[in-house]
């Protein structure tokens, strides 16, 4: 199989269909000629299978690029953005870029162990994450709706049972951390940790290209901001509460201490009421009011009335949430081609505290003057979709709103040449997983966006839109190619 070409000028952008999830290819041209390659994530639910399967993506990957990537970004930790490098099967461990060689890694500063921040963040997440896990159990061992409990709690975590084996405290075992872990080993240099207008970052031998950070923000308030507020959202989505969150935390509580080093009791042990207000079930027997608890909360007859795992309901809820955090952590760079000034938008699963913050800074540019996100995007001819278009991961705007939308890319002269891409498989995130991706509005609003140039994992036709012209539908038609594998499209920048 021949390598997968660079172009002329600009970049060539393939989109794997490995599933539900992202894994981007791109290619560019080095300065003396040759293909530079740079893979941006790489991972897929499983069961959300398109046409071909993970290992024949990455068989494509090897043959496409002679097996050297220059560069790898992972945009967070994620199991549909990692779980094609390595991933956990049972008591099988396959790690499939043994065969690669790689350059540079690319991460969040969020991923940075020297970072006081995203230590500090790190810590916090571990002790909610754990207790989510000990939740998790608990209802597992309890039968019937909470097992079916336990498992969407687990989806949202994006945790594999099997990883965590006899001891659900050992996050070492985490597959999504492994897979990363994997790829920092296979690296000969430390990886580069991206931060939001620290500089504009070069891609190396690629003479002229820029990639800009836009986030995720150094600021836990704007990362704890996941849904789109008044007219940013395209639709509304009920959210995480407070008072869930808080519920939860307390009915947690352990006495306090460090949750890792309580593993072994934690699950038995937990209980969200103090001792004066409850009665072990050993002792109920004993008990003064043993006969109003066999006539009122014994046998099937009474379940209703017994709250022995309601408290740990409210888990799922924080759940989603720190899956939101998590998504809310992805590296968005922007790429600036040199000679037209079009960008690429690559924004990982970033959700609304991430978008808003990107204008919360500037950069200097080559002229000695200041570039700000809002003339990046404003030059965004090529948008990789958020979070399989989900309806907290592209806001909705006009140009002239005051917060980064969808209607601050592609204008003016820009605004002819807008393409989208959404890694999502519609019918299994709907039939099978129960999300709503992509949202039906925020497709709608891309397609009348690009007039038709919307690429998306499971569809396999891309459609045209009355609304461009045929000259215009054929040129395009000449910068993609489509099959089972891969949908591409090439950014001129001439």
């Amino acid at each position: 199989m021949p390598l997968m070409p660079a172009p002329d000028s600009g970049v060539t952008v393939r989109m794997y269909r490995q599933g539900h999830g992202d894994c981007f290819l791109l290619a560019l041209r080095k300065d003396d000629g040759s293909p530079f390659y740079m893979l941006v994530d790489c991972g897929y639910k499983p069961g959300s299978k398109v046409h071909a399967g993970i290992k024949d993506i990455v068989a494509d990957i090897h043959a496409s690029t002679g097996g050297r990537l220059d560069v790898v970004l992972i945009t967070h930790e994620h199991q549909d953005h990692v779980n094609g490098f390595w991933e956990k099967i049972g008591a099988n461990e396959i790690a499939r870029f043994d065969d690669f060689d790689i350059g540079q890694l690319w991460l969040s500063w969020t991923e940075d162990p020297d970072d006081d921040l995203a230590n500090d963040l790190r810590e916090r997440f571990g002790d909610e994450l754990l207790g989510l896990v000990a939740a998790s159990r608990r209802l597992a061992a309890a039968g019937g709706a909470e097992r079916a409990l336990a498992s969407r709690i687990d989806q949202w975590l994006e945790l594999e049972s099997a990883d965590l084996g006899a001891n659900p405290f050992a996050l070492d075992g985490w597959s999504n951390k492994r897979a990363i872990q994997y790829i920092k080993n296979k690296c000969p240099v430390s990886p580069l940790y991206l931060r939001p207008f620290e500089r504009a970052y070069a891609l190396p031998e690629v003479d002229g290209v820029r990639i800009y950070a836009l986030g995720p923000p150094r600021s836990e308030q704007l990362l704890l901001s996941l849904d789109p507020i008044g007219g940013e959202g395209y639709v509304h989505h009920l959210a995480a509460t407070a008072q869930a969150d808080s519920f939860y935390a307390a009915a947690m509580d352990h006495g306090g201490g460090d949750f890792a080093a309580h593993a072994g009791d934690a699950i038995d042990a937990q209980q969200p009421f103090a001792r004066r207000v409850r009665i072990p079930q050993d002792e109920r027997a004993s008990s003064p009011h043993a006969a109003f608890f066999a006539a009122h909360l014994d046998g099937d007859q009474n379940a209703w009335r017994r709250i022995d795992h309601d408290w740990l309901r409210t888990a799922e809820t924080l759940a989603l949430r720190l899956n939101g955090e998590v998504n809310n952590t992805s590296a968005v760079i922007a790429i600036e081609l040199p000679d037209t000034g079009r960008v690429l938008l690559l924004v990982g699963d970033a959700q609304r505290g991430n978008w808003v913050s990107w204008d919360d800074g500037d950069w200097p540019d080559a002229d000695g003057g200041v570039l700000t996100a809002e003339d990046l995007l404003g030059r965004t001819v090529f948008y990789k979709v958020g979070h399989h278009g989900s309806h907290n991961a592209t806001l909705k705007g006009q140009a002239g709103s005051d917060y980064p939308s969808l209607g601050w890319l592609a204008r003016g002269e820009y605004s002819e040449d807008f393409v989208a891409m959404i890694p999502a498989n519609e019918k299994w995130a709907n039939e099978k997983a129960g999300w709503t991706h992509p949202l039906p509005s925020i497709r709608d609003a891309l397609m009348r966006k690009a007039k038709g140039r919307v690429f998306q994992i499971d569809v396999d036709n891309v459609e045209k839109r009355a609304t461009i012209g045929q000259a215009e539908w054929d040129e395009f038609q000449g910068r993609i190619a489509e099959t089972d594998l891969y949908f591409e499209y090439t950014v001129a920048d001439s």
